[in-house]
């Protein structure tokens, strides 16, 4: 962790980003001006995304429990939620396929993190999401997703799907059999073959 302030009090703020960052590379860009430089830093071994994001306004770690690296991709545009908080979305979303699914992004899911939300839009042909965790985490038919674009609150812990919009994830064909960095055990997901979005979510911990 490195605090960068130029010779005046440091702001608050409500909440914080990480540094993008390649392999090797140590120029750095700073997101935010006059205000606290974060870089999470993390040691890799061999081939691996060059898209590595930390983690905005996440729960604080619970004591004993470490925090776990999500590799995850969609056919064709991603958006990612921790518990409600959106913490990444693709170049282009939600209408220009830069084809950015055909690696894996990677972000760090803190610990006490309860939902997992992705979210994808569909621009034709074959369609998916497909993510893994070190831990085992692996899209399945374990995971819910939906179709209706017009439902609210469905990143966050505490989400009543009275309607039930969420079903079992549908196991697809996605445009390619595997993708590096995701475990090969994962599956192609999606809520119907019939509509070019999708919603799914797996429920990590308990919502209270």
């Amino acid at each position: 962790l490195f605090l960068l302030k130029q010779n005046r009090e440091i702001p608050a703020l409500s909440s914080f980003y990480c540094i993008e960052f390649k392999p090797n590379v140590s120029r750095m860009i700073l997101v935010q001006k006059f205000a606290i430089l974060i870089l999470c830093t993390t040691h890799f071994e061999g081939a691996y995304s060059e898209k590595v994001h930390g983690c905005k306004g996440c729960p604080t770690n619970e004591p004993g429990i470490k925090d776990t690296s999500l590799f995850a991709t969609c056919d064709n545009l991603m958006r990612i939620y921790f518990d409600g908080v959106l913490q990444f979305e693709d170049e282009g979303w939600p209408g220009t396929d830069t084809y950015q699914w055909t690696s894996a992004t990677e972000l760090v899911i803190p610990s006490g993190t309860k939902v997992l939300g992705i979210e994808c839009k569909d621009l034709g042909g074959n369609k998916g999401i497909l993510a893994s965790t070190p831990d085992g985490l692996v899209t399945d038919g374990s995971w819910q997703c939906s179709h209706n674009e017009n439902l609210v609150g469905w990143t966050k812990p505490g989400f009543e799907d009275s309607a039930e919009d969420f079903l079992e994830a549908l196991i697809i064909n996605g445009p390619v059999a595997s993708m590096p960095n995701i475990d090969n055990s994962a599956e192609w997901i999606w809520a119907d073959q019939e509509h070019s979005w999708a919603a799914c979510r797996k429920i990590l911990g308990p919502s209270t």
